[in-house]
């Protein structure tokens, strides 16, 4: 396992109790930036799978956070998946973008 620092948007949230310990689970979009077949700039997002063993009242659908922990990458039918134990959490001010951004630019 690698530990990775990760900011982004948080999609779906989901919160669990077993054995008495609550687990809250939450994708995180990372998006960036590269350059396609004909070297013009895309724009693409990559989902994280974020585990935190305890309830966070603040990790709510559409937040800003910065997420640091243990990674663990899998796949499965060609592809790949990023699972992070979470260690810590912030939530930074939201970064303003200078590129104008579309609905289908949000990435939940």
């Amino acid at each position: 396992m690698e530990n990775i620092t990760i900011t982004g948007n948080i999609g779906s949230v989901t919160t669990t109790e077993v054995k008495g310990k609550t687990i809250t689970k939450f994708g995180v979009a990372v998006r960036y930036s590269y350059k396609d077949t004909d070297s013009k700039w895309a724009n693409g997002t990559f989902w994280y799978n974020c585990v935190l063993w305890r309830e966070h009242k603040g990790i709510v659908k559409g937040a800003y956070i910065t997420v640091s922990g243990d990674m663990k990458r899998r796949e499965y039918d060609d592809k790949v998946f990023a699972d992070l134990n979470v260690n810590s959490l912030d939530f930074p001010p939201m970064k303003q973008d200078k590129r104008e951004m579309s609905q289908d630019d949000v990435p939940f």
